[in-house]
This record gives structure tokens, sequence and C-alpha cells, in this order.
């Protein structure tokens, strides 16, 4: 269920008494369901609301089966809460709907100026920001306007929806806008704010800004905290619901873990910056636990694998090294082991082994499969995707592709 739709099924009335216990229960089970499982379709940036990038249904695909040459190589795509619809930002300043079976373009709306970051589906509702300074509304069924509403910036990420919609602007103004498309209330961040935002377990609505500070709000939009992290913030932070552990990595080249608080739990130098895409794939709770498995990239071509829990520990799990730049968030599956990266013009099936006898490292990656996209020149520097079917989407500079 999404977060769009969460609100009307969490509001059922109670006619009876006797229905209170029942009711209960149902409600209970919505947050659970709602709040700590992995939707069945990426229906945002990163999959969920904990920008985790992590599913259920990571399969090695190795065959393309359709191209869209509409596509934009720079947005993720996302799909319909059932999967048969794929929505992606297109050339031309549009976003994009198709048939996610055979690629086919159903419906397209355009903006005033480019749509850089995927938009947030509902049954309902498609909400996404632009370049040209608005955010927009759009009908699910067939992309029409439903409104419009003009901030001070251009807005890069992809917008956040959670009892209310919130998104950031290259002006450094964060918003909070009513689902009619009022601004609720806005705060001024001291540079731009280019990356997705989240909430965590406690209510608090963290982003990250290009002055170097990660940003925690209460739900009036009120600071918090604010913690420097000695470089620009591009990337979109990661959570786990588990350790409630937030993940950013800086572009001074250092990844950290940082809590509700805004107390830094660790830091990893890694040498190499990250940038605007390089955020973190987090499995929260790794085998039912508290402790995450966290993959990150960097600008050094360097696939990192940490263990992380909620006492401050960190352990080094393995890495993986490429002749290119890591552009990308990778996807990983829910169970830890398993990893699919796009570089360049490939997309590799990482797989998480152990390491022979004698090895530092007790795990290393593995490369499973390979497709290559070079023969047409394709490049890639948008995260992949993955459907409830375990169809794979990967964006690159000539169309979308559906891999299997």
């Amino acid at each position: 269920m999404s977060n769009l739709s969460r609100k009307s099924a969490i509001g059922l009335k109670v006619p009876k008494l006797h229905n209170y216990f029942l009711y209960v229960i149902i409600c209970l089970s919505l947050v659970y369901l709602t709040g700590c499982s992995t939707p069945p379709a990426w229906i945002r940036l990163r999959g969920d609301n904990n920008n985790s990038g992590s599913s259920d249904n990571l399969l090695p695909g190795t065959k393309i089966i359709w191209t869209n040459s509409q596509g934009n190589f720079l947005s993720t795509a996302v799909f319909g809460s059932k999967g048969s619809l794929v929505y992606f930002n297109g050339i031309n300043n549009q976003i994009i709907q198709a048939d996610a079976k055979t690629g086919a373009t159903l419906h397209s709306f355009t903006g005033g100026a480019a749509f850089d970051a995927p938009p947030v589906i509902s049954d309902t509702y498609v909400i996404a920001g632009c370049e040209d300074g608005k955010l927009y509304n759009l009908n699910s069924s067939d992309l029409s306007l439903r409104w419009a509403t003009a901030v001070n910036g251009k807005i890069f990420g992809s917008p956040f929806v959670s009892g209310g919609i919130y998104a950031g602007t290259d002006a450094g103004k964060f918003y909070s806008f009513d689902f009619g498309g009022n601004i609720s209330w806005q705060f001024q961040a001291g540079g731009a704010i280019t990356s997705s935002p989240l909430i965590t377990n406690d209510g608090t609505i963290v982003f990250g800004s290009q002055d170097g500070y990660l940003y925690g709000l209460d739900q009036s939009g009120n600071l918090k905290w604010k913690t420097q992290l000695g470089g620009s913030i591009q990337a979109s932070p990661a959570y786990s619901y588990k350790s409630d552990n937030i993940y950013i990595g800086s572009s001074n080249g250092t990844f950290y873990a940082v809590r509700p608080n805004g107390a830094i739990s660790w830091s990893l130098p890694t040498g190499a910056a990250f940038t605007d895409r390089n955020s973190a794939a987090v499995v929260a709770g790794y085998f039912g636990g508290i402790t995450d498995r966290v993959f990150f990239g960097n600008d050094n071509g360097d696939l990192y694998l940490y263990e992380s829990n909620s006492t401050n520990v960190k352990a080094f799990i393995a890495k993986f090294s490429s002749s290119g730049r890591v552009f990308a968030s990778p996807a990983v599956e829910n169970n830890g082991t398993d990893a699919i990266l796009c570089m360049y013009g490939r997309m590799l099936h990482l797989t998480v082994t152990k390491t022979p006898p004698g090895s530092p490292a007790l795990f290393q990656f593995t490369t499973t499969s390979s497709v290559s996209f070079s023969d047409d020149g394709a490049s890639i520097l948008a995260s992949p995707s993955i459907n409830n079917d375990g169809t794979i989407f990967v964006s690159t500079n000539t169309g979308l592709r559906a891999i299997q």
C-alpha cells in the first residue's frame, strides 16, 4: 500500500464499540506492513520510503526484452502498485507512462523543464518535482494535470510522501505541501537541496544540503538539529528502520552512519567523493536481526559492503573495485547477498561469497552475470529498479531497458 492511500485506510470508521479490538489489530497490521516491509514494486526513488534500494524480487536477468527510446538516462524507473505500469522521466521534459510488459508508451505529460528525479506513484497520483520550479500532481491513470505549485528554485530531488508532501530546491528551500498543493510550511537551509528526504521512526524529517549539513526537522518545519559532514551532500540519505541508522556519503569522500538525533555513529573515509546518485542501498535487519548490510559506491569505482547495527558497530564485509566510476546506487536483494550494479555500459549481477581460507576478508563480490549495452553506445548514470516480477529496469542514454 502506498503512503498516499495509507491515510484513508488508517482512517477507517468504527461504528460499534465491540469492533474496537479488531480495529486496533487492523491498524497495527497496516502500520507494520506499510512501515516495515518492502513494497511489491518500486513506487518511488530507491524503492521505498527508506530509500533502501532493496527488493525481494532480484533475479539475475541477462536478456534485454524491450527498449523505450523516450527514456531519460538520468532517471530511475518506478512502478504502479500492481507493477503493470512503469513511469519514468523522458526526453523533451516529459514524464512517461508505459506498459511494463511491452515498453509501449501509453501516456505522457510535458513540464516546463526537465524532470530530473523519479516521481512518487500511488494508485491515484503521480507526484514529481521539476526544474521549472514547480511541484506537479498528475492523475496516475492518464498523467493529466491535477495541480502544479510554484516554489523558489528548481526541484532536482524526488519528493517524499507521508502524511504530506516534502521536497527541497536548489535555492535551499525545503517545503511541506498538503495534498491540495498548498504550502504548509517552508525551511531555509544554507545551501542547495538536490536530493530526496526521508522520515525516521521518531518522525524526524531528514535531508542533506550542499552546505555540508545533514538537517533534521520536526513535523512543523522547526530545526531539531544539523550535523556538519565535511563536504557537500548531494546523495539521498538511506534509512534502516531496524538499526535506526541514517546512511549518507559526502563529497569529501567519507561515508557516515548518523542517528535520528544527528549524532554520528561511525564514519568511513573512502578517498573518493559521493555525488548526487551515490546513495547507499540498505538491507535492514539482515536475517531478522538489527544488523544492516549497507552497500555503497563512490566515484573511484569501488563498491563497499559493510555490516552495521544500532550500537555504533561496523564491520567490513567485502569490496568490489571496477575499472570505471560507480555513478549510481546498486539495487540489492533483501537476503543481503546479491546486488545489481550499473556502470557506464554494463549491468553486473554480483553475489557475496565466502573467500578462500587465508584471505584478508571473509567475503568477496563475485560477478555471476553481466549485460552489456556498449554495442549501441549506451551509458548508465541512474540506479536500476526492480519490478515485482523480477524484471530489472535500467535507464541509459539511448532509452529505458527492461531486462529479464
